[in-house]
């Protein structure tokens, strides 16, 4: 039996947070799809920021201590950090933030939430913390896990 997923976006207007109830009854596949690919790059991008960051601290370790064949190293490791550099750009020109805007917008529409402000990018790129739709995404996700996992044990 599908769920009926309740909750508020929650969004500053002129510095004052305010709240848009949404019910949401029905998640495509395809939105299911998006969200998956969604985390995925989002994994990715940790992955390769965290790579970035270990990269930053072998060359200061290389350079304090300066073992032999160090510049080397040191030059290798640079090459490493501009291609994480440039991978983790790649992320940050915006695709992320436009995939799940993208995706909130086409699941809130899919459940007849056609008010023009929630189906513009600016409300969300501009009034919505990116906290609140990673939140709002995950419960649309996970509406139906509690009934499937019922209907798993009486099985």
């Amino acid at each position: 039996m599908r769920q009926t997923y309740e909750d508020k976006i929650i969004y500053f207007d002129c510095g004052e947070e305010k709240e848009i109830p949404v019910k949401i009854q029905f998640v495509s596949n395809r939105a299911s799809r998006e969200y998956t690919e969604l985390m995925s790059k989002i994994e990715s991008f940790k992955v390769k920021n965290e790579e970035y960051q270990k990269a930053l601290s072998d060359s200061g370790e290389l350079i304090a201590n300066r073992p032999e064949g160090y510049k080397i190293a040191l030059k290798a490791n640079e090459a490493k950090r501009d291609r994480l550099k440039d991978e983790i750009t790649e992320f940050s020109n915006g695709d992320i933030i436009n995939d799940r805007i993208k995706l909130i917008m086409m699941i809130l529409k899919q459940n007849g939430h056609n008010d023009e402000m929630l189906q513009t990018v600016e409300f969300w790129d501009e009034q919505v913390e990116s906290y609140e739709m990673m939140r709002f995404l995950l419960g649309c996700m996970l509406k139906d896990v509690k009934e499937m996992k019922s209907a798993e044990k009486k099985k």
